[in-house]
């Protein structure tokens, strides 16, 4: 028996060891992607492109590079245009990096052809010029990818570093009030993916307004079409994310205790969210996976099995090991498929430039139902992928407000359907693009001229899709 241990013992040294070996040769070391060509145009050759900046971030949380150089440019090419702009500030997530390969960076470049593209469609006359700002981190460190499973540990460390250290934070700021600097008009969305969200809500825990002795002192309101006047993004998504809900119910108590307040709409106003965490329902990563991971991770003690009333009782040791995505308690808002035919949705199938943007497959919006400056539900008619004809055909659902929910703040939290995101990484298809596009339109547009967004809620009569736009 104990020869029968001792062999077990040295096989699972050996596989350990190989482990070890094929992750420590088959490792992505540390550098810079981007050491000249940090900031580009998206497709130089069009009339009318994005333009997209590089920063990247070290495993300490540092820039990466000692000199500035990439921040500084982005700076700069934000405070150079005095023009009203649209500013997507993306964190890509585990197993991604700045690599020009990576297909994440792929995938925003071509998100950011989108929205110029919807620009120039919606906006003929004054479109908004489009800027990306890509903020990269060694998510990838290993080119085995049997064995990045085992990399999320070392990774979910390094992503609370970056988000925890003071550049992170530092670049939010720089970046915002540059994008603001010559014309508030300029709308700032700020989106994080999985470890991307976790550095996000680390960096937001240390960059947001801090309580102090009153309440009053971190208490600000956001009001439709006025400046906001913080350096804070008009929205901020996370998407499929990798955070615990320990930090989200920080997030959530610091916008409860502090009283902020904000609002968008055009002809209506109502409460609008700060916050959007979207989740798919079949997203295992941040579900059994992530708890599986945490329970592994677990250190005893310093967890309690209750906490506090604020801004709810609720269980640290349940908190840690799941995310916010994941967490009934923590739920605000359904999205689910409408059964009733609302019609079909008729929108602008205008051609592009180049082969990979055959149309413009927009989404729709139904009129919205507001009751007590809240916003109950709001239909939206999202692309299916394939589509026979020539245009989409759209499938409708509706963001409902869960009318038990515990998290009344501003930090409102979605599971979404499989057919919307099916999987941890599915957060560019064409519903999720769409359906990211129609969140920012509905709740980041309060420092925009919002007479030009009035389709968005009131196109529609009752029962009817909107208009078509064309």
């Amino acid at each position: 028996m104990s020869g029968s241990r001792q062999y077990t013992s040295t096989l699972g040294t050996v596989v350990l060891s190989w482990l070890l070996l094929a992750l420590s040769t088959a490792c992505t070391g540390q550098h810079l992607y981007r050491p000249i060509d940090s900031v580009y145009p998206v497709r130089p050759a069009l009339p009318v492109s994005p333009t997209m900046a590089i920063v990247e971030f070290d495993d300490q949380g540092f820039l990466m590079d000692g000199s500035r150089s990439q921040l500084n440019k982005a700076t700069r090419l934000l405070k150079d245009d005095e023009r009203e702009r649209l500013v997507l500030i993306f964190v890509h997530g585990w197993k991604h990096n700045a690599s020009p390969e990576d297909e994440h960076l792929r995938a925003f470049s071509r998100t950011l052809m989108r929205l110029q593209r919807k620009e120039a469609v919606f906006r003929p006359d004054a479109p908004r010029p489009v800027v990306g700002i890509y903020l990269a981190w060694r998510g990838k460190s290993t080119s085995v990818a049997p064995l990045s499973f085992l990399t999320y540990w070392g990774r979910n460390e390094t992503a609370v570093r970056i988000g925890a250290g003071p550049a992170m934070a530092e670049t939010l700021e720089t970046i915002i009030g540059a994008a603001r600097e010559k014309n508030e008009k300029t709308r700032v969305i700020l989106v994080g993916h999985s470890m991307g969200a976790l550095i996000l809500q680390e960096a937001l825990h240390s960059y947001l307004p801090r309580v102090r002795e009153s309440p009053e002192k971190c208490k600000f309101e956001i009001t439709a079409g006025k400046p906001i006047g913080h350096p804070i993004p008009d929205l901020t998504l996370f998407l499929n994310s990798a955070t615990s809900s320990l930090s989200s119910v920080g997030i959530i108590d610091y916008l409860t205790r502090c009283g902020i307040t904000k609002t968008a709409g055009a002809t209506e106003t109502f409460t609008a969210p700060l916050f959007i965490s979207l989740t798919s329902e079949d997203d295992d990563a941040t579900g059994w996976l992530y708890g599986w991971a945490r329970t592994l991770a677990f250190r005893k003690g310093g967890l309690e099995s209750k906490t506090g009333d604020s801004p709810f009782p609720y269980s640290q040791r349940k908190y840690f090991r799941t995310t916010d995505g994941h967490n009934e308690d923590l739920m605000t808002h359904d999205l689910q498929a409408i059964t009733t035919d609302l019609g079909r949705c008729n929108t602008v199938g205008a051609k592009a430039d180049e082969d990979e943007f055959p149309e413009l497959r927009r989404y729709c919006l139904g009129r919205v139902t507001v009751r007590d400056a809240n916003l109950e539900s709001v239909p939206i008619a999202l692309p299916r992928e394939k589509s026979p004809g020539p245009g989409p055909i759209h499938d409708w659902y509706a963001l409902t407000r869960r009318p038990n929910a515990r998290n009344k703040s501003l930090f409102w939290i979605v599971r979404v359907p499989h057919k919307i995101i099916a999987s941890h990484g599915d957060i560019f298809n064409e519903r999720a693009l769409q359906l990211s596009i129609a969140l920012g339109d509905l709740f980041a547009a309060t420092v925009t001229e919002l007479e030009e967004y009035k389709y968005l809620l009131d196109s529609m009569q009752a029962a009817q899709p909107p208009e078509s736009l064309d």
